[in-house]
């Protein structure tokens, strides 16, 4: 039995919106009438949409905190209304062809891109998610599910994970902080786990593992043929460029596959395209800025262990 997505909710803020342009392109190419609700957090600053929203059918859906902070904006998708059936994707992602049918004939209430793992001591689980002899401690009864998954995408019935549930773990502050930082890491990554394995351990929610996610330095992306894409076969997956990256998408891998998604954006976007050049120019800066920094802070480095040697 098949069970619809009703839509498709991208989390974005002002640092990364150009990433949300690509990927509501890329949503939009497949699928022309699903509603997509754009989940915008306020940390970094206020920034518009309004042309996004209005040239390609968007809807704002945040939480009426608009500072919920990296990862934890997700949070505003699970706290829709009850009874929707939702995908929640990061802006730093492309849909490369009909996932969502994919996705719609795996049942679950959660449905992760996951990867399953024998031992909770295992170290991807201690680096990227919990520290699982430590969380023990917290949780004596919690039995670990044997798998992990990246926050980023996946599908959600609404209305099952609620705000009593991270009450003890979270401070509601703007942005939202881990109570336990020492247990849970990678934002709300790490929680997130924890939560739904254990609402699954008590039965109060599915969750399946279903695989329609490719990281984006991987060197398998490079197989995916953007000719496919654009004679509109494609496949029943996504890319999540998960992880530090450069600011300009060409650098990026794949950046044809972001470059072929931003071209449609802004064909679809009129009013926006004379904005487009200086758009890319801030981009250039901000890499420039970035690269810049990198080098004081190396030469800093530099600079103390010289004093300390001379000092000896």
């Amino acid at each position: 039995m098949k069970m619809k997505i009703q839509a498709v909710c991208i989390t974005c803020c002002k640092g990364d919106v150009h990433l949300a342009r690509i990927c509501v392109a890329s949503v939009r190419y497949w699928y022309p009438d699903v509603p997509i609700y754009l989940i915008k957090d306020f940390t970094q600053g206020n920034f518009s949409t309004d042309a996004m929203e209005k040239n390609w059918r968007v809807q704002q859906r945040s939480h009426k905190d608009l500072s919920l902070g990296w990862g934890f904006v997700k949070l505003a998708g699970f706290f829709l209304k009850e009874n929707s059936r939702i995908l929640i994707l990061d802006c730093d992602i492309v849909v490369l062809g009909k996932v969502l049918e994919a996705l719609e004939a795996v049942g679950g209430d959660f449905i992760v891109a996951g990867e399953r793992v024998t031992s909770p001591q295992d170290p991807i689980i201690k680096k990227h998610y919990f520290d699982y002899d430590t969380l023990k401690k917290l949780d004596p009864d919690f039995v670990f599910g044997g798998y992990c998954f990246n926050g980023g995408q996946i599908v959600a019935k609404t209305g099952i994970l609620r705000k009593e549930d991270f009450d003890p773990f979270v401070i509601w502050s703007k942005p939202i902080a881990l109570k336990y930082p020492k247990i849970f890491f990678q934002g709300d990554q790490g929680l997130l786990n924890y939560l739904l394995q254990k609402k699954s351990q008590r039965n109060e929610a599915t969750v399946a593992i279903a695989d329609f996610s490719r990281w984006g330095f991987s060197d398998e992306i490079e197989k995916y043929s953007l000719d496919a894409i654009k004679r509109h076969e494609g496949y029943p997956l996504i890319i999540h460029w998960a992880g530090p990256k450069p600011e300009l998408i060409q650098r990026m891998p794949r950046g044809d596959i972001l470059e072929f998604f931003e071209n449609y954006y802004y064909r679809g976007s009129p009013s926006e395209r004379i904005l487009r050049p200086w758009r890319h120019l801030r981009l250039r800066q901000r890499t420039v800025s970035r690269h810049l920094r990198s080098l004081v802070k190396q030469a800093k480095g530099i600079f103390r262990r010289c004093l300390q040697v001379k000092g000896n």
